[in-house]
């Protein structure tokens, strides 16, 4: 979540380049002034408020998360986490780090946060246990995954399940054994 300061200073900064610019409309304009629309009268201050109050509200989606329905979609980092999580039950950070080590070349302040987020989202539950924390999935798999591909198929298919068995099924990479457990899966489902 984005600090509520900047958003003050946005606000500050707003408002003084709002009555800037009605303060040289004034100077540019001085007929203006005299039908009454001077920076203190009401229909300025009705101007100024609906900038101000625009910029409140479209902001305060972009800074308050709680306002937003909770994301599905994990992102990359925070999938691999969290199938080492999965596969391995109860973790440290320093397990999840070594794992994703062996992989690739990762820095433990980043898994570590990762892994805040993570159970900021609700994905993970953390306990203390000696000196350090452990972690053990919120969510299981099957879940999280289930709830990844509906959010897919929602977003690229327009919630139709048909075009992506299709699409998978004329795919010429899926081998004759794959198009078989696919049509087995289909009648087992049924």
């Amino acid at each position: 979540m984005i600090p509520r300061r900047p958003l003050v200073r946005r606000v500050r900064r707003i408002s003084f380049v709002v009555s800037h610019l009605l303060r040289l409309s004034e100077e540019r304009f001085p007929d203006l002034r005299a039908a009454g629309s001077g920076v203190g009268d009401a229909a300025t201050r009705g101007v100024f408020h609906i900038f101000l109050d625009f910029d409140i509200y479209s902001t305060k989606f972009l800074v308050d998360s709680s306002m937003r329905a909770a994301d599905p979609t994990l992102t990359p980092p925070e999938l691999a986490i969290m199938k080492i999580v999965w596969r391995l039950g109860s973790v440290t950070v320093r397990d999840v780090y070594e794992a994703l080590r062996a992989r690739r070349r990762v820095a433990y302040t980043t898994v570590m946060t990762v892994m805040n987020i993570l159970e900021t989202k609700g994905y993970l539950e953390k306990d203390t246990q000696d000196r350090a924390y452990r972690y053990r999935p919120a969510r299981p798999e099957r879940v999280v995954v289930t709830a990844m591909v509906r959010e897919f198929v929602n977003r690229v298919f327009d919630g139709t399940r048909r075009p992506l068995l299709l699409h998978l099924v004329q795919q010429e990479q899926l081998s004759d054994d794959e198009r078989e457990e696919l049509l087995r899966l289909i009648r087992e489902a049924k």
